[in-house]
Protein backbone atom coordinates (compact mmCIF):
# COMPACT_ATOMS: atom_id res chain seq x y z
CA UNK A 1 0.00 0.00 0.00
CA UNK A 2 1.52 3.47 -0.82
CA UNK A 3 0.39 6.55 0.58
CA UNK A 4 1.15 9.72 -1.18
CA UNK A 5 1.84 12.88 1.27
CA UNK A 6 2.05 15.23 -1.14
CA UNK A 7 0.90 18.40 0.70
CA UNK A 8 1.11 17.48 3.95
CA UNK A 9 1.98 20.38 6.57
CA UNK A 10 3.96 19.74 9.07
CA UNK A 11 4.18 21.93 12.63
CA UNK A 12 6.94 22.08 15.30
CA UNK A 13 8.20 18.70 13.43
CA UNK A 14 5.05 17.03 13.72
CA UNK A 15 2.40 15.79 11.04
CA UNK A 16 -1.11 14.42 11.50
CA UNK A 17 -2.01 11.23 9.24
CA UNK A 18 -5.23 9.70 9.86
CA UNK A 19 -5.87 6.43 8.65
CA UNK A 20 -9.68 4.77 8.49
CA UNK A 21 -9.42 1.19 8.11
CA UNK A 22 -12.51 -0.70 6.28
CA UNK A 23 -12.87 -4.33 6.22
CA UNK A 24 -14.45 -7.23 5.70
CA UNK A 25 -14.45 -10.37 7.70
CA UNK A 26 -13.25 -13.76 6.04
CA UNK A 27 -15.99 -15.81 8.07
CA UNK A 28 -19.14 -15.31 9.82
CA UNK A 29 -16.76 -16.03 13.03
CA UNK A 30 -14.94 -13.05 12.96
CA UNK A 31 -16.53 -9.87 13.98
CA UNK A 32 -14.91 -6.46 13.44
CA UNK A 33 -14.36 -3.81 15.85
CA UNK A 34 -14.02 -0.24 14.65
CA UNK A 35 -12.29 1.21 17.37
CA UNK A 36 -9.81 -1.68 18.29
CA UNK A 37 -6.40 -0.65 17.17
CA UNK A 38 -4.58 -2.05 14.15
CA UNK A 39 -0.89 -2.55 13.80
CA UNK A 40 0.82 -1.89 10.51
CA UNK A 41 3.32 -4.10 10.46
CA UNK A 42 6.95 -4.27 8.52
CA UNK A 43 5.92 -1.03 7.27
CA UNK A 44 8.38 2.23 6.36
CA UNK A 45 8.25 5.70 5.06
CA UNK A 46 9.94 6.68 1.89
CA UNK A 47 10.59 10.12 0.93
CA UNK A 48 10.66 11.37 -3.00
CA UNK A 49 11.40 14.49 -4.24
CA UNK A 50 12.82 17.32 -3.32
CA UNK A 51 13.27 19.83 -0.84
CA UNK A 52 11.25 22.93 -0.91
CA UNK A 53 13.29 26.04 -1.19
CA UNK A 54 12.82 28.43 1.60
CA UNK A 55 11.77 31.78 0.71
CA UNK A 56 10.62 33.45 3.60
CA UNK A 57 12.35 34.13 6.81
CA UNK A 58 9.70 31.19 8.64
CA UNK A 59 10.35 28.51 6.14
CA UNK A 60 14.52 28.72 6.72
CA UNK A 61 14.32 25.70 9.30
CA UNK A 62 12.74 22.74 8.69
CA UNK A 63 11.81 19.86 10.78
CA UNK A 64 14.99 17.95 9.63
CA UNK A 65 18.37 19.03 8.88
CA UNK A 66 21.34 17.01 8.26
CA UNK A 67 23.73 20.30 9.26
CA UNK A 68 23.64 23.79 10.09
CA UNK A 69 26.70 25.32 9.52
CA UNK A 70 27.03 28.81 11.41
CA UNK A 71 29.37 31.39 10.15
CA UNK A 72 31.23 34.74 11.78
CA UNK A 73 34.08 36.62 10.86
CA UNK A 74 37.96 34.72 11.84
CA UNK A 75 38.16 37.81 14.40
CA UNK A 76 34.67 38.09 16.11
CA UNK A 77 33.61 40.78 18.53
CA UNK A 78 32.18 39.79 21.75
CA UNK A 79 28.76 40.68 20.43
CA UNK A 80 29.28 38.00 17.60
CA UNK A 81 30.58 35.30 19.63
CA UNK A 82 27.67 35.38 21.99
CA UNK A 83 25.37 35.87 19.52
CA UNK A 84 26.83 32.38 17.44
CA UNK A 85 27.12 30.56 20.96
CA UNK A 86 23.68 31.08 21.67
CA UNK A 87 22.84 30.19 18.23
CA UNK A 88 25.06 27.29 18.11
CA UNK A 89 23.17 25.91 21.69
CA UNK A 90 19.39 26.58 20.06
CA UNK A 91 19.97 24.70 16.63
CA UNK A 92 21.38 21.69 18.74
CA UNK A 93 18.38 21.53 20.81
CA UNK A 94 16.09 22.18 18.38
CA UNK A 95 17.59 19.21 15.92
CA UNK A 96 18.75 16.91 18.88
CA UNK A 97 16.46 14.41 18.39
CA UNK A 98 17.39 14.05 14.70
CA UNK A 99 21.55 14.03 15.60
CA UNK A 100 21.85 17.13 13.28
CA UNK A 101 25.28 18.13 13.08
CA UNK A 102 25.77 22.48 14.38
CA UNK A 103 29.17 23.39 13.36
CA UNK A 104 31.17 27.09 13.89
CA UNK A 105 33.16 28.14 10.64
CA UNK A 106 35.40 31.17 10.13
CA UNK A 107 33.67 33.89 7.53
CA UNK A 108 36.20 35.08 4.77
CA UNK A 109 37.05 38.63 5.67
CA UNK A 110 34.91 41.26 4.14
CA UNK A 111 32.12 38.50 3.20
CA UNK A 112 28.59 38.11 4.27
CA UNK A 113 28.03 34.61 2.42
CA UNK A 114 30.29 31.58 2.57
CA UNK A 115 31.98 30.59 -0.87
CA UNK A 116 29.40 27.51 -1.67
CA UNK A 117 25.91 27.41 -1.31
CA UNK A 118 24.21 24.78 1.24
CA UNK A 119 23.59 21.43 0.05
CA UNK A 120 19.94 19.87 0.37
CA UNK A 121 19.45 19.30 3.96
CA UNK A 122 21.75 21.61 5.37
CA UNK A 123 21.81 24.92 6.27
CA UNK A 124 24.09 28.24 6.24
CA UNK A 125 23.61 30.91 8.74
CA UNK A 126 25.81 33.78 9.32
CA UNK A 127 26.11 36.26 11.81
CA UNK A 128 27.83 39.15 11.41
CA UNK A 129 27.39 42.96 13.15
CA UNK A 130 26.37 45.72 11.15
CA UNK A 131 24.31 49.08 11.54
CA UNK A 132 21.17 47.56 10.37
CA UNK A 133 19.92 44.49 12.36
CA UNK A 134 17.68 41.93 11.09
CA UNK A 135 17.50 38.63 9.97
CA UNK A 136 17.14 38.09 6.38
CA UNK A 137 17.42 35.42 3.22
CA UNK A 138 20.17 35.84 0.91
CA UNK A 139 19.15 34.71 -2.28
CA UNK A 140 21.20 33.13 -4.54
CA UNK A 141 21.54 29.56 -6.18
CA UNK A 142 20.65 26.40 -4.33
CA UNK A 143 19.57 27.05 -0.70
CA UNK A 144 20.14 30.63 0.44
CA UNK A 145 21.72 31.45 3.69
CA UNK A 146 20.43 33.44 6.33
CA UNK A 147 22.40 36.93 7.32
CA UNK A 148 21.82 37.80 10.69
CA UNK A 149 22.89 41.30 11.51
CA UNK A 150 22.47 43.92 14.17
CA UNK A 151 24.64 46.31 15.98
CA UNK A 152 25.99 45.09 19.63
CA UNK A 153 23.71 43.27 21.74
CA UNK A 154 21.41 43.78 19.04
CA UNK A 155 22.57 41.37 17.33
CA UNK A 156 21.66 38.68 20.41
CA UNK A 157 18.10 39.91 19.68
CA UNK A 158 17.81 38.97 15.93
CA UNK A 159 19.22 35.65 16.93
CA UNK A 160 17.08 35.11 19.11
CA UNK A 161 13.81 35.17 16.66
CA UNK A 162 15.08 32.17 15.25
CA UNK A 163 14.19 30.06 18.63
CA UNK A 164 10.77 32.36 19.19
CA UNK A 165 7.04 31.50 18.48
CA UNK A 166 6.78 34.79 16.57
CA UNK A 167 9.30 32.91 13.78
CA UNK A 168 5.88 31.61 12.39
CA UNK A 169 4.80 35.63 10.97
CA UNK A 170 7.83 36.32 9.66
CA UNK A 171 6.70 35.80 6.24
CA UNK A 172 9.26 37.59 3.50
CA UNK A 173 12.23 37.46 3.33
CA UNK A 174 13.59 39.99 5.88
CA UNK A 175 12.38 40.26 9.48
CA UNK A 176 13.14 41.98 12.46
CA UNK A 177 12.73 40.72 15.84
CA UNK A 178 11.60 43.44 18.23
CA UNK A 179 8.70 45.31 19.83
CA UNK A 180 6.14 46.66 16.58
CA UNK A 181 6.46 50.31 15.31
CA UNK A 182 3.66 52.02 14.80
Amino acid sequence: MVIPLTGLQVYDNWASVTLTVTALPRDDSYCWDPKAPIRLVNSSVTFTGREVVPTTVAEFLPPTLRKVTIAMPTNPSLAESEAAIQLAAAMTTRYNWVNTDVVVVGLPDGATALPEPAPPQERQIIVKEGPDPGVALQTGPGIPALLITGPGAELTNQTRLLTDPSLAFALSPKAVAGPLAT
